[in-house]
């Protein structure tokens, strides 16, 4: 039990100290059935029939904590109904009403006694009138047992928070505090101020009657008035809180509900309104109130940045602790290589998917089973710190529930089996899990969990000897051998043992093959590693990968904005007409290329499908012409899609050759706002031409009012000219004239030596059609003057009202023929 280090207020806010006290998580009646302590016909619920589930019906969290003067004792608890009404009324009568009662001996000791001196009850009823019988004290006295009357004024101050949560009528906050002088003083003659180390007997007893007479009971840490089946309970010194600020703590939880994309925005726009208010708050003089100045775009951009590097963060955390236990080190090698959040949200999307027993459905088995073993453990297993960081945690966390529990969590008694040496000892509080199998790991696998400081802090052992309270004790906890005086305590325990553990000798020489140092060793070693992955994601996904007879295919993606949320995203192909197989028939050559396209989301829904075939026809006496004048075959697909990535696959197939080709690739779909300078992609064309009107926006390779047509391999003969085609995006318009203020550079370089070959500046407003919103660039560039070579096209934008500048590239080859 922890020592508070301030004094709390007694309001009926536990937030104040209950980071910082002892608690064990949530206690309802499915985990009292679990304990060792568990009676049927003492820890029951009320039945009346058509009662809630059990955990709705009553489900609690304890906490309790010292000072050099008080008891600190608190509950926070979800309840159906508020019951404080008994028939047969008598100020005694706690446990007929809704209360909490903790059973504290002060100090323990190991004779079992019903409420007599040094045994005290406190009990509190759940009534926001306060009755005289409402804070109620059962104690003992010397050569007296069973004292009952209320709690003194002077020793006792509770508050009582109903509803808090707003959740149930019946839900509450209970938080007391106990004077120990006025009470463990006048008890036992051998209790004393309190010290770190002291040890205490601690039960509790919680009563829900609803309307059932002596009704509901949940009984903790022990069975009932007799105090040796208390458990035992050590003053010890504070702990350190677990959580940051509170407020910190709501809005940090609140943008982690938001895409992560979202977060940092979030949270500066959060921590503006905190800072506002809080300067409302503080900002009086003279009775004046100060106005809170908004932020300028400098502070905003100052502490945007530094929520930043705070939150490189939310994926700092998925990687420290979201799946700590069960990502890789390979993985987690490639994680910490990734430069932006684009890439660690893409690495995130093919984790789970990796693991995704049934990846073809939007649900993920696994990850929904991760994250609910990961809050099973918060509520089970905490204890100074997450649950999850504890050992029981990471076990459970990894390989799920165990198939058996054998647990002693107040310790006490325990019988030792033969391969421990048999005989009777004290032991600390311990569990024992079992597992049928674990894969990777072997069956019948037992991992046991030791709690030696008595604060619920289980730790994993390899050694069986580690729960033994007596072993060093040279009289008690003897094993078979060392009552028969066949070998001495330390002899047989401390210097005769080489593998790593105190265990005596077992009975009849009989060791199982696990308790071998090398076993014990081995199991521990392989518990701690991740879990092997399960489900591989895109090995499965395409499971025919093409290595012979392959159709030779290109394929080029181009985005242009229609609106914020939608990108026109057009896929082409292209196909060497040289690789097609032609069959003859009535005098004509013809190819048939079928087309099937499929785009993904990372998570695998289908976002669109799409397919179509593509005919090559020719007179049988002109076909040799037809494959040298149009060397290869095009087919464009365009597609309006949101913001993201998403997997393309596309499969082509030579109907007549049955040559095929699978071809997968990633589809990053920019995303467009309104507030800065932003541009299509740049396509370089063989062909730009306008079309009529009616074919405006309909047909392949149509943008708008044009015909454009990609050249995929980016190679232009001399003779020709190459088409540039550019969309931007959000100028700031000129005040007068409402047309976009900026300029366009063009500049071509060669290649390898930066040689300027072609360089032209104009005005945007000057372009066709310009506006503020869009600018559409279409340009021809005649090649005649090129020498054939690499060349790189380097266009510089500039906004002359924002000072934004971009600059796109392409690059493309110039050849003779």
């Amino acid at each position: 039990m922890p020592r508070l280090e301030k004094p709390p207020r007694i309001d009926g806010d536990l937030s104040e100290w209950k980071y910082v006290a002892f608690t064990d998580g949530a206690w309802d009646i499915l985990r009292v059935r679990q304990a060792p302590w568990y009676d049927p016909t003492m820890s029951r619920l009320t039945d009346h029939a058509n009662e809630p589930a059990p955990e709705d019906d009553l489900q609690a969290r304890y906490y309790i904590a010292w000072d050099d003067r008080y008891l600190y004792l608190g509950a926070e608890v979800k309840d159906n109904v508020n019951d404080v009404t008994d028939p047969h009324h008598e100020p005694k009568r706690w446990y007929f009403k809704d209360a909490v009662c903790w059973f504290v001996e002060a100090p323990r000791d190991e004779i079992p006694e019903k409420f007599t001196a040094g045994d005290h009850a406190f009990c509190f009823v759940i009534d926001v009138k306060k009755p005289p019988y409402g804070a109620w004290w059962r104690h003992g006295l010397p050569g007296k047992d069973y004292v009952e009357e209320p709690l003194p004024k002077s020793a006792v101050d509770y508050a009582i928070r109903m509803n808090p949560w707003g959740r149930s009528k019946g839900d509450f906050i209970l938080e007391a505090r106990v004077a120990m002088e006025p009470t463990f003083g006048t008890g036992d003659p051998k209790w004393h101020a309190p010290r770190i180390g002291d040890v205490y007997g601690l039960e509790i007893v919680h009563t829900d009657p609803d309307g059932g007479d002596y009704g509901g009971h949940l009984l903790i840490y022990g069975n009932g008035d007799d105090d040796s089946t208390w458990g035992r309970m050590i003053l010890t010194g504070p702990i350190q809180p677990i959580e940051r600020k509170r407020a910190e703590a709501e809005l940090m939880e609140f943008c982690r509900m938001k895409p992560v994309r979202l977060w940092i925005s979030c949270l500066v726009d959060s921590f503006t309104v905190g800072l506002s208010h809080a300067d409302k708050d503080q900002g009086k003089t003279d009775g004046r109130a100060i106005t809170a100045k908004p932020l300028t775009e400098k502070q905003k951009k100052k502490r945007e940045e530094k929520l930043r590097k705070e939150l490189e963060t939310p994926y700092k955390k998925w990687l420290s602790e979201d799946v700590a236990y069960i990502i890789t080190d390979g993985e987690r090698q490639a994680f910490k290589g990734l430069n932006t959040d684009d890439e660690r949200e893409q690495f995130i999307e093919q984790f789970w998917l990796r693991r995704d027993p049934t990846p073809d459905t939007e649900d993920n088995e696994f990850k929904e089973e991760h994250y609910r073993r990961m809050a099973y453990a918060n509520e089970r297993f905490s204890s100074g710190f997450p649950g999850w960081k504890t050992d029981r945690g990471r076990i459970y966390i990894v390989y799920g529930p165990p198939d058996s529990v054998t647990s002693q969590p107040a310790g006490g008694m325990y019988v030792r089996p033969a391969e421990e040496g048999g005989g009777t000892t004290k032991v600390f509080p311990f569990e024992q899990w079992r597992y049928r199998y674990i894969e990777g790991i072997g069956t019948d696998i037992t991992i046991e969990f030791v709690d030696p400081t008595m604060t619920n802090e289980f730790h994993m052992t390899m050694d069986p000897s580690e729960k033994d309270a007596l072993l060093y004790s040279p009289t008690g906890g003897l094993t078979l051998a060392e009552q028969r005086a066949l070998v001495a305590k330390d002899q047989n325990r401390f210097w005769t043992r080489t593998d790593g553990t105190h265990l005596g000798a077992p009975v009849n020489g009989y060791s199982p093959v696990g308790l071998d140092e090398f076993s014990r060793l081995e199991q521990f070693t392989k518990l701690l590693k991740p879990p092997p992955v399960k489900f591989k994601d895109l090995e499965a996904a395409v499971t025919t990968h093409i290595t012979f007879n392959l159709l030779p295919l290109k394929v080029q993606t181009d985005y242009i904005k229609v609106t914020n949320s939608s990108v026109l995203t057009n896929i082409t192909l292209q196909v060497e007409n040289r690789d097609l197989q032609f069959q003859l028939k009535d005098g004509v050559q013809k190819a048939v290329v079928s087309i099937y396209g499929r785009i993904t989301t990372m998570s695998r829904r289908v976002a669109n499908v799409f397919e179509d075939t593509v005919t090559l026809e020719s007179p049988a006496e002109r076909l040799q012409a037809l494959l040298l004048l149009r060397r290869w075959s095009l087919y464009q697909k365009s597609l309006p899609l949101a913001p993201g990535t998403y997997r393309l696959n596309i499969v082509v197939k030579d109907v007549v050759g049955g040559n095929m080709n699978n071809y997968e690739m990633a589809l990053n779909v920019p995303r467009y706002d309104d507030e800065n300078l932003a541009s299509s992609t740049v396509v370089l064309a063989d062909v730009i031409e306008k079309v009529s009107t009616r074919s405006i926006g309909a047909g392949q390779f149509v943008l708008g009012s044009s015909k454009v047509r990609p050249r995929l391999d980016d190679t232009f003969r001399y003779d020709e000219k190459m088409g540039i085609y550019l969309q931007l995006y959000n100028f700031s318009p000129d005040e007068k004239t409402q047309k976009p203020n900026g300029t366009i550079e063009y500049e071509v370089v060669r290649t390898g030596t930066n040689e300027k070959i072609f360089n032209f500046t104009e005005e945007i407003a000057k372009l066709p059609g310009a506006s503020a919103q869009q600018v559409t660039v279409e340009k021809l560039l005649p090649l005649e003057k090129v020498e054939p070579g690499q060349y790189t096209l380097k266009m510089k934008v500039t906004d002359r009202n924002r000072n934004q500048t971009l600059t796109p590239t392409a690059t493309f080859r110039v050849i003779y023929n």
